[in-house]
């Protein structure tokens, strides 16, 4: 996702990016009990599609 969105930093992304749109909803984990695990993955929600489609 840095790559895509044309960030390097992983922390910044992190707080100013991925966790909001955790929070919101917008985006799941794939090993919700691992947040922090190097293999973590992430997938777009129903409602984070329904957005991306607007």
């Amino acid at each position: 996702m840095l790559g895509f969105l044309g960030l390097s930093d992983r922390k910044n992304f992190r707080e100013k990016y991925l966790n909001p749109a955790i929070k919101a909803g917008l985006v799941g984990l794939l090993d919700p009990d691992n947040p922090t695990s190097s293999k973590q993955r992430y997938v777009l929600t129903t409602l984070g599609k329904h957005m991306g489609n607007k």
